[in-house]
């Protein structure tokens, strides 16, 4: 018999990151864990430091059966502790619109979720708190479903 785990595998997620698909190039026919790798996405021309409140990372993606088969309804989110005009307005950029998520994991692999065919989708909404104690923030919210898992990506 294989063993497949040697050490302990650490749980949690470490980072999300979110590209739109015009973003994203080099599309094999169909994604597996081995193509992953093959994509090529453009360089990011436009960034700003945000603080990210690194235990609201949450996957609350869910597989449906249906008569086609399963479906993956994937649903990302966190929240950014940042409060700023810029943060907003480049969310606003990327709000609404069809793109794919790589999810890194405090184990160390990576997955993608969504693909060129079924993309996800990010909205966000900003929480300002009712008194001057509370925490103000914006979550973002990932979301699609798509007909495959989500696929390991390494390089």
């Amino acid at each position: 018999m294989e063993e497949i785990y040697k050490e302990e595998q650490l749980a949690g997620i470490a980072k999300i990151e979110f590209y739109l698909l015009t973003e994203v190039s080099n599309w094999p026919i169909q994604l597996t864990d081995k193509n992953s790798g093959q994509l090529v996405f453009a360089a990011n021309t436009k960034s700003i430091i945000a603080t990210v409140d690194e235990e609201s990372f949450g996957d609350d993606s869910k597989i449906k059966e249906s008569n086609s088969g399963e479906l993956y309804e994937n649903a990302l989110k966190y929240n950014i502790l940042t409060r700023a005009e810029e943060l907003e307005t480049l969310l606003d950029m990327y709000k609404n619109k069809p793109g794919i998520a790589i999810v890194s994991y405090y184990s160390g692999f990576k997955k993608l979720f969504g693909t060129n065919e079924e993309p996800l989708f990010m909205k966000f909404t900003p929480k300002n708190g009712s008194v001057i104690t509370d925490k103000a923030f914006v979550t973002v919210e990932i979301q699609g479903t798509t007909r495959k898992r989500p696929v390991y990506y390494s390089l």
